[in-house]
């Protein structure tokens, strides 16, 4: 009897140490490559059962959903109640040189539509299962820096103009809210113009000496890729809910910054989850973090990148 009780106590152990922790699910297949995504159970899961989506940057050359960095601050977002979902998309600048402003353009915004589709049919994927990874698809919210930045923007920007490149979303769907880090809003047909829905609720960070997601914008004639400072002036104008914290001379190293600022972005996720609060938004604020931006971030540009 001691010996079943034993056994019985020890799978219980095996299955509670199972459903803590971190799952691998691949969510779709493209150009025939696996694309996956992590899952981080909370310990103790929020009421709400929200979930953030961490996208990883690199410029859409480097950069993975497991690296140190990652698994760090989504543990640290986890910790925090909520399920993290870390996902990997195409790297469409890997190993590609482009010559030329047109030639750059054209490949920019096939790069940055494949992430965004990608994007999108992982949150799908997350919808679908959502019973099982006790996530509520009400209150989803996308994270990312440098390119995964410019990945959730284009993809809720996509998604409220009921593009087909974020057709596997529901129509219904809605984020709850859209975190940036250094990010931009890629166009060929500017100005950035939401027609069908609003954006979501979203939290601009950036630094106003950023030269590779610039600041403001690179524009030739109606394309371009639209800064977080350009993209504020459109939300200010509509109403749009947001909320920028400008980093007074720093760079492109602003997208650093996610795993120093989980208050913040626990701070933004709370609100957007509760609706009621949401009036809180529209702050603008000017920070400056003294010795942070190097030398070396502030010399690198578009140009010098790729």
């Amino acid at each position: 009897m001691r010996k079943v009780i034993l056994q019985l106590i020890l799978l219980l152990l095996l299955c509670i140490s199972a459903s803590a922790q971190d799952k691998t699910f691949t969510f779709v297949t493209r150009d025939t490559l696996d694309l996956k995504l992590d899952i981080y159970v909370p310990d103790t899961p929020r009421s709400d059962s929200a979930c953030l989506v961490y996208i990883f940057g690199g410029g859409f050359v480097t950069g993975a959903r497991n690296d140190k960095y990652a698994i760090n601050f989504c543990s640290q977002l986890a910790d925090e109640g909520f399920v993290v979902a870390a996902i990997e998309y195409r790297l469409g600048f890997k190993g590609h040189k482009v010559k030329g402003y047109l030639e750059a353009a054209n490949v920019f915004e096939k790069v940055i539509n494949d992430a965004s589709e990608d994007c999108a049919a992982a949150v799908a994927f997350l919808i679908r299962h959502s019973d099982d990874l006790r996530i509520n698809p009400a209150n989803i919210l996308l994270i990312g820096s440098s390119a995964g930045a410019i990945t959730a923007l284009e993809t809720d920007f996509l998604h409220s103009n009921h593009s087909s490149i974020t057709s596997t979303l529901p129509d219904d769907f809605s984020f709850a809210g859209i975190i940036s880090f250094a990010g931009g809003i890629f166009t060929s047909d500017a100005p950035v113009v939401y027609k069908y829905r609003e954006p979501s609720p979203t939290m601009f960070l950036h630094g106003t000496d950023d030269k590779v997601v610039n600041y403001n914008k690179i524009q030739f004639f109606k394309r371009g890729l639209f800064g977080s400072n350009q993209l504020v002036k459109r939300f200010k104008k509509f109403n749009y809910q947001y909320v920028f914290l400008r980093f007074e001379g720093n760079a492109h190293d602003v997208a650093m910054l996610p795993i120093k600022s989980v208050p913040e972005i626990v701070w933004f996720a709370e609100r957007c989850i509760n609706k009621e609060s949401r009036n809180n938004f529209d702050i603008d604020a000017t920070i400056t973090i003294k010795n942070y931006s190097s030398g070396k971030w502030k010399s690198i540009n578009l140009k010098n990148l790729y």
